[in-house]
């Protein structure tokens, strides 16, 4: 048996068994085609995770066929994406895998351009706030709308069955039509669907108990449900702990519990900013409430913590979504006592962020997510020499799968460690994702027996000594300190050397830059007890974030500035710096002096290209990968690392 045993327990949901107590929760990822029909890449990737050993998959909303019901890149439940759904089913139970679709109707968070122009069509003309701007104002559904979306909800249902599945699970969260009804903010009906908790509750339940009776006793029916909306005012966990119960009197087999909605996005899928493991407390607190099995989701990346949960009870089932995009073959690792192997979440949210734009979503550390055929990695035909210059995301990533290829490849790195950025990016406390990420590049570079040289500073002599038949150039980038007068004053420190705990900082402290590490810089300072000035020259700070990544930002720099711990200045550059203090300029040209112990310089990357040039035109197979490029992301180190080291 694994080490973390309780995950591989077979557990009953209705009549069917589950082999495990890893699930893939339904997450839309823009892979459908834009009038919601399945493709060849969904079907790979969801045989992919299925062959990478889960017990349960739920296959991401499928919306009801009814006019504006659809959301962007979704999935549409009509009789003619039968067999496209029949293909994901199949594929799913060839693997033993317990095969659930997930239906839904969008109500008011169904886009216009979703839907052919439809308005959305919703519990009340209450729009909902996208992050930026209001979506467009849906029409309060009539009672006789309602009883078709009722019908095609259980239209859904049967559907499924056709198709294969073993079940379905009604989508009652996330600001969905469904939750809608359920929320006092948003329900402002005056018919029997609106009002008191009872009314408000009475419609979601018509509708799972509508699907109930339109499939046979065999097939499974599950409900989805934000136990926490995370926004005042909204239905409490004894509402919810009331509703869970409604829906084990009417049959339901399981409820999977979630929080948020697409107004409190970080709740729903938080990122590094926030902790893990989001509903694991609500779910605890419902479970204790009802006998049917309980699924829990919300930022849940680490088996070793899974495993607790369903030892101590507090849930039945665990849903890694993201973490099973990092790595497919993570519950086989598990189950393997390879828990070294596993490719680590680090909870970005990069490709999941802007739920509202049609895309296909990837994975900041897995480049194959949704290119499973077209990237799948095979011995090479002709085993060459590979030469790779820096030690970084890039580099190492290149370097591994250049020598799963079978390649020869040996690293140079001319700092005493290898990891780059990682290192840097995985000093603040929240960061703990990066910290794995860096330990499982380190442990793939042992693993896949490439030769690391650290301490090198590589030169046109030593790269024509070493004569490889392809070179891979991966420099990184150093931070940027522009020629600001007085940038050389004592008082100025570079951001990464603080969060390195390099350099001291004073009291008065301003941190020039709002991006990640300004933000990082900030976090960390106003835990050890400082006060912090934030100065950015754009509208905002965080403008390298996604969308949920910033929320939770601006949820935790609110509570700073409420507690007097920091003060944000946007729109506003700095002009002078001097030893004691430092002048900054704001859009309109005004002028303010502010003393300081110190200036955290926290403005960009600049790639070294003074290091990179002179290597790049010896051999004539060469790539240039991540910041030595363009300073950026994780993402793009990793992903165009790959690229070179599955093209060497």
């Amino acid at each position: 048996m694994p080490k973390l045993n309780a995950l591989f327990e077979p557990i009953k949901i209705g009549n069917k068994t589950v082999k495990n107590r890893f699930v893939l929760p339904p997450m839309i990822l823009g892979e459908a085609t834009p009038d919601g029909y399945v493709t060849r890449n969904m079907i790979d990737r969801y045989r992919d995770i299925a062959e990478g050993g889960v017990g349960m998959m739920v296959v991401e909303g499928v919306a009801v066929n009814t006019p504006g019901s659809k959301g962007i890149g979704g999935l549409i439940a009509k009789n003619n994406n039968l067999q496209g759904l029949a293909n994901i089913a199949n594929e799913v139970k060839l693997h033993g895998v317990l095969a659930v679709m997930q239906v839904l109707h969008c109500g008011r968070q169904a886009l216009p351009e979703a839907n052919g122009g439809v308005q959305p069509v919703s519990v009340s003309d209450i729009p909902f706030w996208m992050g930026t701007k209001f979506a467009p104002t849906p029409r309060a559904a009539s009672l006789e709308e309602l009883d078709v979306i009722k019908q095609e909800f259980a239209n859904a249902a049967v559907l499924a069955q056709n198709a294969g599945f073993d079940g379905i699970e009604v989508h009652c969260a996330h600001g969905y039509i469904l939750a809608t009804f359920l929320s006092a903010k948003v329900n402002n009906r005056t018919d029997k669907y609106g009002g008191s908790w009872d009314a408000r509750m009475l419609y979601p339940l018509e509708v799972v108990k509508a699907v109930r009776e339109a499939t046979n006793p065999n097939f499974i029916v599950g409900a989805r449900i934000s136990a926490s909306y995370a926004i005042e005012g909204e239905p409490t966990i004894d509402d919810m702990s009331i509703f869970a119960k409604k829906l084990e009197e009417i049959g339901v087999d399981y409820i999977s519990v979630s929080g948020g909605t697409y107004e409190s996005h970080w709740k729903q899928s938080p990122p590094c900013y926030l902790k893990r493991n989001s509903n694991i407390e609500e779910a605890a607190r419902i479970k204790k409430e009802v006998k049917v099995p309980i699924l829990v989701a919300g930022g849940i990346c680490y088996p070793e913590e899974a495993n607790e949960f369903v030892e101590k009870g507090m849930t039945d089932l665990v849903c890694f979504g993201r973490a099973l995009f990092a790595d497919p073959d993570l519950p086989n690792k598990v189950k393997a006592d390879k828990l070294e192997e596993i490719r680590p979440c680090i909870r970005c949210n990069l490709e999941f962020g802007d739920t509202f734009k049609q895309h296909q979503a990837r994975c900041s550390v897995n480049f194959q997510m949704g290119r499973e055929k077209e990237y799948e990695i095979r011995p090479t035909m002709v085993k060459k020499k590979v030469m790779i210059v820096g030690g970084g995301p890039g580099g190492m990533e290149a370097a591994r799968v250049a020598a799963l290829r079978g390649h020869e490849v040996e690293l140079y790195e001319k700092s005493n460690e290898i990891g780059g950025s990682l290192i840097v990016a995985s000093e603040p406390e929240h960061k703990e994702e990066i910290r794995r990420l860096l330990t499982y590049f380190r442990n793939q570079m042992k693993k896949n027996n490439i030769r690391v040289h650290t301490g090198v500073d590589v030169d046109s002599e030593l790269i024509k000594d070493m004569n490889p038949d392809a070179l891979i150039i991966a420099t990184g980038a150093r931070p940027t300190i522009p020629p600001i007068p007085g940038i050389n004053s004592k008082s100025v420190v570079i951001g990464e050397d603080v969060l390195m705990h390099k350099s001291k900082v004073g009291d008065k402290i301003v941190v020039a830059g709002g991006g990640c590490v300004g933000i990082d810089i900030v976090l960390q300072l106003t835990e050890e007890g400082k006060k912090v000035i934030l100065v950015e020259k754009e509208e905002t700070f965080g403008k390298d974030l996604d969308v949920i990544s910033w929320a939770a930002v601006e949820k935790l720099f609110k509570k700073l500035v409420a507690e007097g711990k920091l003060e944000i200045c946007t729109k506003t550059a700095i002009k002078e710096i001097f030893d004691d203090s430092v002048v900054v300029i704001d859009s309109e040209g005004l002028e303010k002096k502010m003393e300081i112990d110190t200036l955290i310089l926290a403005l960009g990357y600049t790639p070294k290209r003074e290091v990179s040039n002179p290597i790049s035109n010896i051999i004539a197979e060469t790539y240039i990968v991540g910041d030595a490029t363009d300073a950026r992301r994780i993402r793009q180190a990793i992903h165009e690392g790959f690229i070179a080291g599955f093209t060497v």
